[in-house]
Order: C-alpha cells, then structure tokens, then sequence
C-alpha cells in the first residue's frame, strides 16, 4: 500500500513538473515568492477594517505573523527534522529525473534537504483559513481569490520540484488547522470587543 502511494505520488510530480516551459519556469518562480502576495492581504486588511475598524486590522496582523510562526515552527522543527523526508530534487533516485528553476546566479533551485511537510502549503493554507475566516462569508469573491492564490502556490512548489503531492497535503492539513484555530479565536475577541461598545 505505502509503495503503490508513493508511486502515485512520483508520477503527479512527473506530470506536473514535465510540463514545462520557460514561460512557466518564471511564473511559477513568481507565484511561488512569499511578496508575491502582499497585494493580496493588504486588500483582506483593507476589507477587515472595514467590518471591525483599526482593531480589526491589529488582530489580522497579529493572526498573520502567528500563522507564519507557527506553521513555520510545527513544519520546520516538529515535522520535516524528525520525518527526515527528502525533498524529490534531493531524492538520489529521481533528482537527476527532474528539471529545476534556473536562478540568476545560475545555480538550479532545489530547496532545502527535506520536504514533508511543505512549509510553503503550512504558511499558506494557514494564511488563507486565517484571512477567509476574518472576511466572512459575504465576500465570496474574495475568499475564492484566496483560495486560488493558495492552490497556485503549492502547485508550484510541485511544479519547481522541490515537493512532492503528499507533502503539500501535510502542510495544507497543518495550515488549515492552524489557521481555522486562530480563526475561532480571532473572531471571538473581535466580536466580544463588539459586543462591549
């Protein structure tokens, strides 16, 4: 069973990462880089204040910067040192299988030693629970841009070579849950300091 998924987990890195061209080498590289988006959640800041004033700002900043904390910590420490996981472009097997980002100093792009679970899927989907839930359901366009800025992230991840499918499902598992917790309490503070006025 492990090797039967394990084997279907190379053949999606296969695909995806064998589709390339220069033009997506480039657009993946950007799409992949955390300011990339920043326009983003400056505009989930604007919309927040909005609903909850500077206070809801201050909050959404906090829950950004523990997001990032704590996905990066759990990710990091807890999980990818103690799984020990090669990242695929570190993987003796395959590396020499797959096609890398040339970056400008022309070395190839191929990340740190390991890779589950996905730290970029951990900050993101952590983020992007984070952001939905403080935007609230009534700015659906929003969240569905949120949602796929966060999709196009860890596809890339993939696309670059640097993860496999499954570690990106791990770190998507971690930042949601993540995410969604600081959400419930993000959300009961504002709306008890609502409540108080």
């Amino acid at each position: 069973m492990i090797d039967w998924l394990e084997h279907i987990d190379r053949e999606i890195l296969f695909f995806i990462n064998g589709h390339h061209t220069a033009f997506l080498d480039e657009l993946m590289w950007i799409i992949s880089g955390k300011l990339t988006w920043i326009p983003l959640y400056v505009l989930v800041a604007y919309i927040v204040q909005k609903r909850y004033g500077w206070r809801g700002v201050g909050v959404f900043v906090v829950g950004i910067i523990s997001c990032i904390a704590l996905a990066d910590m759990i990710s990091f420490r807890f999980i990818k040192n103690v799984v020990e996981r090669y990242r695929p472009s570190h993987n003796i097997e395959i590396q020499d299988h797959l096609h890398y980002y040339l970056q400008r100093n022309g070395e190839e792009y191929r990340g740190g030693l390991y890779g589950f679970v996905s730290s970029h899927a951990a900050n993101f989907f952590a983020i992007g629970t984070w952001c939905i839930m403080l935007v609230g359901k009534n700015n659906r366009w929003l969240i569905y841009t949120i949602l796929i800025a966060t999709l196009l992230v860890v596809y890339s991840r993939v696309y670059l070579a640097v993860h496999y499918p499954s570690d990106i499902f791990g770190g998507a598992i971690l930042g949601t849950t993540i995410g969604f917790i600081l959400g419930k309490l993000g959300l009961a503070f504002l709306e008890k300091k609502s409540a108080l006025k």
